[in-house]
């Protein structure tokens, strides 16, 4: 299996060809929407892990509801929970936690073409996603949130960073300590 960087994972999605990839179709979404729920493969998990610099991804389940909203908007909740082991920022020693995260997103039918003026209120939340060539990846939604919720400095329990080796001795002799500028 190839390594892909989470850059290429963005790229891929909506392709089809991304770990997690599970694009449904939005024309054929009834009155009552429709549930897609999400359960990683191992294969997933590795390619995930490996891309994100993670020690494991032990699992990562996602369930979505998708309806169709007014005009041409669909909108998605849903929920995400995910098991991992990162690497301690200070001491380098493994550090498990969990990710969870509810997720709100739009979509739109309207195709939105190259050079055509978009008009967004800077009082409303996130503009409507469109709608790539029919159907939504779920998938990569999930993975999305997936990234934006691990903790970006995991720290094992009972970790100080110890400031006091960082002092600096001035030109003059002045010692600075616990600058952060030191």
């Amino acid at each position: 299996m190839e390594k892909k960087s989470l850059n290429q994972l963005y790229e891929s999605r909506g392709t089809g060809s991304g770990p997690l990839s599970n694009l449904i179709p939005v024309s054929d979404l009834s009155a009552q929407g429709r549930d897609v729920l999400i359960n990683a493969t191992a294969e997933d998990l590795a390619a995930i892990s490996a891309a994100s610099n993670l020690r494991s991804v032990d699992y990562l389940k996602a369930g979505f509801h998708v309806l169709k909203g007014p005009g041409a908007l669909l909108v998605v909740q849903g929920t995400l929970k995910a098991g991992v082991v990162q690497t301690c920022g200070v001491s380098l020693v493994p550090v498990e936690a969990h990710v969870e995260a509810d997720i709100t997103q739009t979509y739109t039918l309207n195709q939105v073409s190259e050079g055509q003026e978009v008009e967004i209120a800077v009082s409303d939340d996130d503009p409507p996603e469109p709608v790539t060539n029919g159907q939504i990846d779920f998938g990569a939604l999930a993975l999305e949130h997936f990234i934006l919720n691990l903790n970006p400095y995991p720290r094992a329990p009972d970790v100080q960073f110890q400031t006091e080796a960082l002092g600096y001795e001035g030109e003059d002799g002045e010692t600075f300590k616990n600058s952060p500028f030191s």
